[in-house]
């Protein structure tokens, strides 16, 4: 249990805080709207030991973040990037190219892989 309680995870609380203050919602609101609009994030987990707490759980779904709370959230909850994973970073990449832009193959390079027919369970 006491890992969990570290200066890091204080200030990220604390950060959500201010992020439910600035909006006017609760806490547990803010907290479970950020995960749920997570990119790879299809469903959210919630709990609930009386009504109206998943009525408030609920509440979640019924507002959306502006653009810069958001990006608070995230900057205060990015986990920290060890080597050699800190080499993915665009500041790292940007060094590794000398700031010019690496991207995808050009458009007429190759056909885009379409799938499709009932066999992929993709209608």
């Amino acid at each position: 249990m006491g890992q969990h309680l570290t200066e890091r995870n204080f200030q990220i609380v604390d950060e959500r805080k201010q992020v439910a203050d600035a909006v006017g919602r609760p806490l547990a609101q803010v907290a479970l709207n950020w995960v749920a609009d997570r990119p790879g994030v299809a469903s959210v987990i919630v709990g609930a030991s009386r009504p109206e707490q998943m009525t408030t759980n609920l509440g979640a779904l019924d507002f959306g973040l502006p653009a810069e709370l958001v990006q608070r959230l995230d900057d205060a909850s990015r986990p920290a990037t060890p080597f050699p994973y800190y080499f993915f970073t665009n500041a790292m990449q940007g060094m590794m190219y000398g700031g010019a832009r690496v991207g995808d193959k050009p458009a007429g390079y190759r056909a885009p892989v379409l799938v499709e027919g009932t066999g992929s369970g993709v209608d």
